[in-house]
């Protein structure tokens, strides 16, 4: 993924989080995290594929859907958050 691709999601997402909309990236960093599945690009040297990103998230909604993403599934029961981890992967 490479800064074109970044800023082809951001425009596709009107600028903003893909979780929460906000059009600010959050207090921890001055950019917009991309979000990936992390089962599919593991390794941990923070690279990924292009195929896995589902969007561009603030800080904060990035920092939620880990923590969410790892309770057990029978907690993980806010729609929003699903509907945003199950819709269709992006292709970059």
């Amino acid at each position: 993924m490479n800064r074109f691709d970044r800023l082809i999601i951001l425009i596709g997402q009107g600028f903003g989080c893909a979780i929460c909309g906000s059009k600010n990236p959050g207090t921890m960093r001055s950019v917009f995290v991309l979000d990936h599945d992390h089962a599919c690009c593991p390794g941990g040297n923070g690279k990924k594929c292009g195929v896995c990103v589902r969007g561009a998230l603030c800080s904060e909604c990035n920092l939620m859907l880990g923590r969410y993403e790892n309770l057990p599934s029978f907690l993980q029961t806010w729609e929003v958050l699903n509907d945003y981890i199950n819709r269709k992967r992006r292709t970059v």
